[in-house]
């Protein structure tokens, strides 16, 4: 018993570490070389890794790592969420960095948003670039509504995934969902934040220019245009903006663009919204129906089983009943003036045993008169024989007989 215990601990144990992702070691001689490490664990989307290192990693922070992370890749820099780390010395020279990395979307949900932000921008070819801003900004707001219950700034709802499949997402999905349609689409782009909050500015035309996704996003399918390619002086309530243009963005009136509206652009793309709450449906029908599936594969494999057992009774009382009738018959036949005729079988049939035995008793009993009768007139002639005597000895008539007639 003991040893059961010991073996379910140690598997308890193991399947933590596992969910845990494990802790991946390296060695590193400088902060650039632990930078980089951490931008390939991004990439994987690890989250757990310890270093040994030859420098002090003290001056470690998140906000250096962001940084370097945006040289590397913007895109990951976004998905930098709650980051611990910890770190001490081991009296050698050498320290032991321990860093637990946060993302606002797993690995797992980037993908699946890639997948669908490559379909939205395979439905953008041929349109400019002012179209494509303008294309993607709609369709955000219409498919999206901003989180506002108590999970809404937690990392539930944060990353692309939430806002392009459930269609629920804070600031950061919403940027972050932009930047990268942006990405795709050829488009200079930069994930902006300030102040808990997150938006993006777009290069259009020889300039950078403010656009905010998230606070143009009024509710109730209403899209609003005052947070859209503007430039510092116009993108009020925000503690920033990063345009370098002189004035917010005007589609030239001698532009040969036709501006669709808002819904127009939002129609261009599949029904994403309707794919979701269909996988929704499979996926909370799928396991009712495997528990319907398994009673109904269950119940026809047990009335198969019982049709089959009931044909073999029925087989069997069939041939029990062949073989009584044809005992019955050999009975009536054989004892019909019996005084038997109508008792129980297995009454006869112990009868018929026991008459039986006492049969072969007799028989070997009479054999063995038999023998010793014969070898006692073998022995008379014998001693005649050698007395010269010729005398004949007389059976009674009564004292022949066979066991058999005896019998």
């Amino acid at each position: 018993m003991k040893k059961y215990i010991i073996i379910a601990i140690i598997l308890i144990a193991v399947g933590f570490f596992l969910s845990k992702g494990g802790f991946r070691k390296y060695k590193v001689d400088s902060m650039e070389q632990m930078y980089d490490k951490v931008v390939e664990l991004f990439e994987k989307g690890e989250s757990n890794v310890k270093f040994t290192t030859t420098f002090d990693p003290s001056g470690f922070n998140v906000d250096s790592l962001m940084i370097y992370l945006q040289k590397k890749d913007p895109y990951l820099a976004t998905n930098i969420g709650a980051t611990t780390w910890s770190w001490n010395s081991k009296g050698d020279g050498t320290y032991t960095f321990v860093l637990d990395l946060g993302y606002n979307a797993s690995k797992r949900e980037l993908d699946l948003a890639d997948k669908r932000i490559d379909k939205i921008v395979e439905c953008m070819e041929g349109l400019s670039d002012y179209e494509k801003i303008k294309a993607a900004h709609d369709f955000l707001i219409l498919y999206c509504e901003y989180g506002t219950d108590g999970m809404a700034f937690s990392s539930v709802m944060q990353g692309p995934y939430w806002t392009l499949y459930p269609g629920m997402a804070v600031c950061n999905g919403y940027a972050m969902s932009f930047y990268r349609i942006m990405e795709k689409c050829g488009i200079q782009v930069r994930y902006e934040t300030g102040g808990d909050h997150a938006w993006n500015s777009v290069f259009l035309n020889g300039y950078w220019y403010n656009i905010d996704v998230t606070w143009d996003d009024r509710g109730d399918d209403q899209v609003s245009y005052d947070f859209f390619l503007k430039c510092d002086k116009d993108f009020g309530k925000h503690h920033h903006g990063h345009s370098d243009a002189p004035y917010s963005y005007v589609l030239p009136a001698e532009s040969n663009i036709q501006v669709k509206s808002a819904q127009e652009y939002y129609d261009m793309f599949p029904n994403f919204k309707a794919r979701y709450k269909l996988m929704l449906l499979m996926k909370f029908l799928l396991i009712p129906a495997v528990i319907v599936i398994v009673f109904v594969i269950r119940a026809f494999v047990s009335g198969h089983r019982q049709n089959k057992w009931q044909e073999m009774q029925r087989k069997q009382r069939e041939i029990d009943e062949r073989n009584m009738a044809r005992v019955r018959d050999i009975r009536m036949r054989g004892i019909s003036n019996s005084s038997l005729v109508g008792d129980d079988l297995e009454d006869w049939e112990a009868t018929r045993r026991e008459q039986e035995k006492m049969f072969e008793i007799s028989m070997k009993k009479g054999l063995i008169e038999k023998e010793e009768r014969e070898m006692k007139e073998t022995e008379t002639e014998t001693a005649q024989m050698d007395m010269g005597e010729t005398e004949t000895v007389h059976v009674p008539e009564g004292e022949r007989y066979d066991a058999a007639d005896k019998w």
